[in-house]
């Protein structure tokens, strides 16, 4: 039996919108977290919107970064170069980033410098702990401790 040209018409238009369904709307639970390696374009996009948004320049000394999906976190710390390396500087960083239109943008962030009280960190977990719950995120997104210890 061949089939009818309504049919095979209804056949090609789901395909067709199949395969132009977004990625981003495709469900979450399916992407795993990822670490990108140092020196890799997404690596450096991150961190470029990083520096943007604190307004430096500088390398970081990288504690933590994972990808998951078009979201990232990013825990990192200044380094500028003197005499014998590397030296850290006060400019500690977390960030929560999403990835719009190709470009990655900072949504929230701590900075220990210019943010130096507990609450005000409280404040960026519970910031965070609301996108992640929001978002359905992965833990493995986020650094183990991330979590310890938020105030009430």
């Amino acid at each position: 039996m061949i089939p009818s040209r309504p049919i095979i018409a209804a056949t090609v238009l789901a395909l067709g919108a199949a395969a132009l369904w977004p990625v981003h709307a495709q469900p979450r639970r399916t992407r795993q977290v990822v670490v990108p390696a140092r020196g890799t374009p997404l690596r450096q996009a991150l961190l470029d919107a990083v520096r943007q948004h604190v307004g430096t320049k500088s390398q970081f000394k990288v504690a933590h970064l994972a990808v998951w999906d078009s979201v990232a976190f990013v825990r990192a710390g200044e380094v500028v170069p003197d005499d014998e390396g590397l030296q850290e500087t006060d400019l500690f960083v977390e960030a929560f980033l999403e990835r719009r239109g190709g470009r990655w943008t900072v949504r929230e962030s701590w900075n220990l410098s210019t943010e130096p009280d507990g609450a005000s960190h409280d404040a960026f977990l519970r910031r965070v702990r609301a996108r992640r719950v929001a978002l359905g995120l992965p833990a493995a997104l986020f650094p183990a401790d991330l979590w310890e210890p938020l105030r009430p």
